[in-house]
């Protein structure tokens, strides 16, 4: 038995490593099923509030870690607590194990506050409005309920008064809200009876006798009408909590007070009211002397107002046949006639200044034409030669006149050296000329384009241009011909000729350096801008 023990042994350190690997194996088994359950273990849930998913407002958090449903988790003891600005808080502890952990719906509870309304004296219509709850009573002295969390308008609105509030409902808090206007009763009576009672905003509210409860104490304004009978305006105070009663004799249109309250519109200026109150007056009695008297300067001086203000719109005709009318009326008026007067002159006053006005606008384009006429007619005359517009104009002015400085400038030309062959010499307008001279050169020709104007009566502006060509001819037989197929005559300018020669070059600076000088020398200058 002793002689086997150590072949147990033998085997047990033969197989040990082999025990070691096997449980290596395992542990990278476990730990690789745990890595590969653990990507499939995730979380998912929806958040409800009343019925209603909520998606943007409510903060879900994961052991104080934002989260989202389909989102990744570790396994373990968790804490879960969704918060909403309108809900009351959720919270759970969790233990996720491997796949999918599902919460169902996150049922979230609205958060609510409680409103006391009280409304003293109960009010005709009631109406509380907000977002979600809305709610009108009909002759309610108020509500206490509980309801979600907002801010609500409360309208409430009795016989004759309207009020409004806004309140904030916070959460699981009470909200007093007391609506007690001051009012009061308003009777009135007239004498006779049946007046039409005109409130301050112009509408009818009854007619007398007449008694209007729940008017909001304080000042009140408000106008008698009756048929037959002067309008009697009311400004009223109210007192809270009684009945106010306002007894008014209506006095009908007789001669004596139409001729009064034509007298007291008249002292006002309130001329229209004057001439109405004076035409029921003589309805009465026609041909009244005291009230014709009235009706006359009364219509004088509102043709007068009107004829004033009209002149002071300048409005000079209608002002003229208002200020006629005055005169239609009291022919012999000294303030009529002196406004007819001021407003002749003024109307003359007005037309000068309009003819001023247009004189200067003449004057101004003349002037304008002027200024550009030699430009317009340098742009004409280019239009003869090829390629004009390619090469520069220059300008030079002179305190001298057009008729002398054209014939200087063509004694200078055709004197000078190099000599130009002037071949047109025009005068299209009485202060304007134009001068076209040409210089032959080998290989070519010199143009030049002289245009003068008086654009002042003490100025004379000269624009002038420089053309230069250079021909491809070829005489062979007594013929000519084009020597390799250009056009005869070409500018000689970058845009016609890709690389110019310095011959070229000199030509264009000669050129108009030659010709400057000439216009320079013609009228009497050294350089230009020099008068």
């Amino acid at each position: 038995m002793e002689s086997q023990r150590p072949s147990g042994g033998r085997w047990f350190r033969a197989l040990r490593p082999l025990f070691w690997w096997l449980l290596l194996v395992l542990l990278l088994f476990g730990i690789r099923t745990h890595e590969r359950l653990s990507e499939q273990t995730f979380i998912s849930f929806a958040v409800n509030l009343e019925g209603k998913p909520v998606r943007y407002e409510a903060a879900v958090t994961l052991d104080d870690r934002p989260v989202s449903t389909g989102e990744r988790v570790s396994i373990g003891r968790h804490r879960l607590e969704v918060t909403h600005p309108k809900a009351e808080p959720f919270g759970t502890n969790l233990y996720i194990w491997y796949g999918e952990r599902k919460l169902g719906d996150i049922k979230l509870e609205r958060t609510r506050g409680v409103l006391a309304l009280h409304v003293e004296p109960p009010a005709a219509k009631l109406s509380i409005l907000g977002d979600e709850f809305t709610t009108t009573l009909t002759d309610s002295a108020g509500i206490t309920s509980s309801i979600p969390t907002d801010v609500y308008r409360i309208e409430a609105r009795w016989a004759n008064h309207e009020q409004t509030e806004r309140v904030n409902i916070s959460t699981k808090a009470t909200s007093s809200v007391r609506l007690a206007p001051s009012l009061g009763v308003l009777t009135l009576e007239s004498d006779p009876p049946g007046a039409t009672v005109i409130g301050n905003n112009g509408n009818a509210m009854g007619m007398t006798p007449l008694t209007m409860r729940e008017m909001h104490s304080g000042f009140w304004k408000g106008e008698l009408r009756l048929d037959g009978h002067i309008p009697v305006p009311l400004t009223l105070t109210i007192a809270a909590n009684e009945t106010n009663t306002v007894h008014t004799n209506l006095v009908n249109w007789g001669y004596a007070q139409a001729m009064e309250s034509a007298r007291q519109y008249f002292r006002s200026q309130d001329y229209d009211r004057t001439l109405e109150v004076l035409a029921t007056a003589l309805k009465i009695k026609p041909n009244d002397p005291d009230a014709t008297a009235l009706q006359k300067e009364a219509a004088v001086k509102e043709h007068l107002l009107r004829a004033r203000a009209l002149a002071e719109r300048r409005e000079y005709a209608t002002a003229r046949q208002e200020a006629g009318a005055a005169l239609a009326v009291d022919a012999d008026n000294p303030k009529a006639k002196a406004m007819l007067a001021d407003i002749q002159r003024r109307q003359e006053e007005l037309l000068a200044e309009q003819q001023r006005k247009h004189a200067e606008e003449i004057a101004a384009k003349e002037r304008q034409e002027r200024l550009n006429r030699p430009k317009m007619f340098l742009d004409s005359v280019n239009q003869r030669y090829l390629d004009a517009d390619l090469f520069d104009s220059h300008t030079i002015i002179s305190s001298k006149s057009v008729k002398e400085v054209s014939s200087a400038i063509v004694n200078v030309l055709t004197n000078g050296s190099p000599l130009f062959q002037v071949v047109r010499y025009e005068r299209p307008h009485p202060e304007v000329f134009t001068i076209e001279a040409k210089q032959g050169m080998l290989g070519g020709f010199r143009q030049c384009v002289i245009v003068g104007g008086q654009t002042k009566d003490d100025e004379t502006q000269l624009i002038f241009k420089v053309l230069e060509y250079e021909t491809h001819l070829d005489v062979n037989l007594g013929l000519v011909r084009l020597t390799d197929g250009r056009p005869p005559t070409v500018a000689i300018h970058p845009q016609r000729i890709a690389q110019m020669t310095a011959y070229q070059q000199r030509r264009l600076r000669e050129g108009v350096q030659i010709v400057t000088e000439r216009v320079l020398r013609a009228i009497g200058q050294t350089s230009v801008g020099n008068n």
